[in-house]
């Protein structure tokens, strides 16, 4: 072989391993959410739960899968905040009547 030759397949493996590198630290982060999710105890099961059921909600309401999940976030987010004001208020009322 050349030196040419030898100094073209080193600048393809260099290209590869900086491919792979990449396609490396792209899975490190999924590997990262992933465990993320695990830690909120949202695995794989409670995950694929979680979408079909908004394919549900598309389905029966005849509206496309993203805008069901965007819909159900912002639920939850205005849900949230109502359910978190009614739980102050009964903790007002229970300690009111304890005092």
């Amino acid at each position: 072989m050349s030196v040419n030759s030898l100094q073209g397949n080193i600048g393809k493996l260099e290209q590869e391993q900086s491919i792979y590198q990449a396609l490396v630290n792209m899975h490190r982060q999924t590997m990262s959410k992933y465990k993320d999710l695990e830690a909120m105890r949202l695995g794989l099961k409670e995950l694929s739960f979680l979408w079909d059921t908004l394919n549900e909600i598309a389905f029966a309401n005849e509206i496309p899968v993203e805008k069901a999940v965007k819909k159900f976030l912002t639920d939850g987010e205005e849900q949230y905040d109502k359910k978190i004001g009614f739980n102050l208020k009964l903790r007002d009322c229970e300690l009111r009547s304890i005092a």
